[in-house]
């Protein structure tokens, strides 16, 4: 409800000059804005999302993704028929090594190839494909091998739970996306899985992956290419059982998605909240085992019964991540996978673990032989047998034994590599349609009416309030960039003016309301809005018609007295009002003249330099450099708590909310920065040695071009003279240090002139 609140202050203060969230708890005490109205609004908020927008041009990897898809779907039966063969050929004598590895000494287990070294597992859990095998080898008797198999049964059944019923299963993923998920980037695909897919390993050392077939009804991230990244969201539902259980395989990549918050590859966003974090959010982020084999994983979120949520899960890294379901319920799902492996206990033929070995080998040949023979007919537990076996197969890491696929693989990877690396920025989606009920008072514990999305009331009149689809953000964005709105256009022009002319034809850019100040040219603000509407809401044609103007074109400098005395604040513009810089840009023109200013575009931010008085909570593990790297003030990282002194003392604003209109004071503290900043000093001694390395050798000429550089004028003889009375003795009288010392003071002093500072 915070967060909601403050979107929409900023949303209603900068578009339309309102104070709308005035209006959270009671009707607005002075505009005609209504508590329904806030909660109408807030609807629009609540059927949106964060996410992480994907901005590349689409045509950067479409060709790509086209060729890797056809390689893909012209190889992939060449693939199947070679795995297929080999795997024919290797499991042919799997009775025989079963029972071989009963008598095995220890060195010749370790010396045994894959097969032998996965038989002798000593896990003891029952989804491993050797489970039964290892628990039955040591009974050659008929009478032990019954005990143990009623022992097994006995252990099995104990650990299963009831069947889940049908109606907690939240996705099985045999619906395209569209039906329950919103799908960001391309990681996902457009829809779960139809059919079979060989998932390409991003190893030509072993073309075969842990996860090589992928069956129908499941969201998988790799189906393509696994360095594509992407986030599946679903619809928004009401929390109503204790856990929710997803069913996830991830393979390859890192441990941790690679955001602020560290959310993990599968989350559950309750009531909107997108911090997850310990100790009360912690659980509701899970990260996924990168062993490449399907699990249970669950959420407690008892805590949580009766609040709204959505499930996001997000594939950022170059691995991929399968989701076969998302079941709702109290108790775990049973957790052996195994079950086709499970069915030789019930098989009444096999008495003995002879039968066993035989009956291993016969499951497994003829799960491969369906898999050539009739592929669509496949079980996913089947499925999911072959991909053991393929776990297995993939361990020998020899490509020899596929020469067909790893060709193909590396052509798959060479494609791969031309994928650029994904730009991505936080930006607003679209979720679940959604309206907000009126929180009494603005307690959000206590609900009234429900109030549908539509516009301020105020202007029902002029704007039409049906929603399509979604959550409405382009119906409201009409509403609000409407030529019938009164507000939006004059607002807009308002805030380039402010801009230009250092305060605004309204002198409150955030409120236009009624204790928001009368414009002082309102016919002048009607004409600039027309104007802006008339041409296509262009920005470019309002800012050339400021600047092309007399009245921005005029001198600072009071050319009437009279006409002072009367308008001292010089609201009716008889001349340019003299305009200080702001911070970055005092800072940033410090750098230029000095010579240190980097004008590189784009890139991280820079961690800003820290003093021995700036400390606190979140105080950062190392300090920036003293001049940031040379960079563009824009560059340099926001720290809320660790902001730098500089940028405090010209009256940077905090970086709680957005501001309009920036404080502008002239305090003794600008001074003591100007003059005692080590940041100032050490530009200082540039300027002065970039000074002192220039061809001319005439202290005025020097001088002159620091007049040019700092104030963009030749200096007049007086201050000419000034210069040269402070630098004192000749050149030819002083050494190197003092000659530099003295330039580095003169151009201490210039960066402490007021005319550096200020615009005229």
């Amino acid at each position: 409800a915070d967060v909601i609140d403050n979107q929409i202050d900023v949303l209603g203060k900068t578009f339309l000059g309102l104070t709308i969230s005035c209006a959270r708890c009671h009707d607005h005490k002075f505009d005609a804005i209504t508590t329904k109205d806030y909660y109408a609004l807030s609807g629009y908020m609540q059927s949106s999302r964060k996410q992480y927008a994907f901005i590349d041009p689409p045509e950067k990897t479409a060709s790509i993704s086209h060729q890797l898809n056809q390689l893909k779907k012209n190889n992939a039966g060449k693939i199947q028929s070679e795995i297929i063969h080999w795997l024919q050929n290797e499991l042919q004598n799997l009775d025989k090594r079963l029972l071989t590895t009963i008598s095995s000494s220890p060195a010749s287990k370790q010396s045994g190839n894959f097969w032998d070294q996965e038989i002798n597992k000593s896990s003891q859990k029952p989804q491993e494909l050797f489970y039964l095998w290892n628990r039955f080898k040591n009974s050659s008797a008929p009478e032990k091998y019954f005990t143990e198999k009623n022992r097994i049964l006995s252990d099995l059944n104990i650990s299963q739970t009831d069947n889940i019923s049908p109606s907690k299963v939240f996705e099985s993923f045999d619906q395209p996306f569209n039906k329950n998920w919103f799908v960001h980037g391309l990681a996902f695909n457009s829809e779960p899985t139809q059919e079979l897919n060989v998932i390409f390993s991003s190893s030509t050392e072993n073309p075969i992956t842990i996860e090589q077939l992928a069956s129908p009804g499941i969201a998988h991230s790799g189906l393509v290419s696994g360095k594509f990244k992407g986030t599946i969201q679903s619809k928004t539902f009401t929390i109503t059982e204790s856990y929710i259980f997803y069913r996830v395989l991830k393979s390859g990549g890192i441990k941790t998605a690679a955001r602020r918050y560290k959310r993990g590859q599968v989350s559950l966003i309750v009531d909107g909240f997108e911090i997850i974090q310990n100790p009360i959010y912690g659980a509701l982020s899970l990260n996924i085992s990168l062993d490449g084999q399907y699990r249970w994983y669950q959420q407690d979120v008892s805590k949580w019964i009766g609040h709204n949520a959505y499930i996001e899960i997000s594939d950022e890294d170059d691995g991929y991540l399968a989701v076969d379901e998302i079941i709702f319920g109290k108790s775990k799902p049973n957790k052996h996978s195994n079950l086709l492996i499970n069915s030789l206990l019930v098989d009444s033929s096999i008495k003995t673990r002879e039968e066993l070995a035989k009956g291993y080998k016969e499951l497994l040949l003829k799960t491969i032989s369906q898999w050539k023979y009739q592929p669509e007919s496949l079980s996913s537990g089947q499925v999911e047998l072959i991909n053991k076996i393929l776990k297995i197969a993939g361990s020998s890491k020899n490509k020899k034994n596929f020469p067909i696929a790893s060709k193909i693989l590396i052509q798959h990877i060479k494609f791969e590599s031309q994928l650029p690396i994904p730009k991505q920025v936080i930006a607003i989606a679209d979720g679940s349609s959604e309206n907000e009920s009126v929180f009494i008072r603005g307690n959000h514990k206590k609900k009234g009416d429900v109030v549908p999305r539509r516009f301020l009331e105020v202007f029902e009149k002029n704007h039409s309030n049906e929603i399509t689809s979604g959550s409405g953000r382009m119906e409201l964005a009409n509403n609000i960039a409407s030529p019938e709105n009164p507000l939006f256009a004059r607002v807009m022009v308002n805030r380039l003016w402010h801009h230009h002319f250092g305060k605004g034809i309204v002198q409150t850019p955030d409120n236009f309301g009624k204790m928001g100040k009368s414009p002082s040219h309102p016919e002048l603000l009607d004409y600039l809005a027309t104007e802006f509407i008339n041409n296509g809401w262009s920005i470019k044609n309002i800012h050339r018609m400021m600047v092309l103007s007399r009245t921005y074109q005029m001198s600072s400098k009071i050319a009437d007295q009279k006409t002072e005395e009367r308008d001292p604040e010089n609201i009716l513009l008889h001349r340019m009002s003299i305009k200080r810089l702001e911070a970055e840009a005092i800072r940033d023109s410090i750098l230029s003249v000095s010579g240190q200013l980097k004008k590189k575009m784009y890139g991280p931010s820079v961690v800003p330099f820290l003093t021995p008085f700036m400390a606190g909570r979140g105080r950062p593990s190392t300090s920036g450099p003293l001049d940031g790297n040379g960079r563009r003030s824009i560059y340099i990282n926001v720290r809320r708590n660790f902001l730098t002194p500089m940028f405090l003392a010209f009256d940077y604003p905090t970086p709680f909310t957005t501001v309009g209109k920036r404080s502008v004071y002239n305090v003794p503290a600008q001074g003591l920065i100007m003059m005692n900043n080590e940041f100032v000093i050490q530009q200082s001694k540039q300027w002065a040695i970039k000074t002192l390395k220039e061809k001319s050798t005439s202290t005025e000429s020097k001088i002159k071009r620091i007049y040019v550089q700092a104030f963009g004028r030749d200096p007049n003889e007086n201050e000419i003279n000034a210069a040269k009375k402070f630098l004192g003795k000749p050149k030819e009288e002083r050494n190197s240090e003092q000659e530099l010392q003295r330039w580095t003071d003169f151009c201490h002093v210039i960066f402490n002139v007021k005319e550096f500072v200020f615009v005229n």
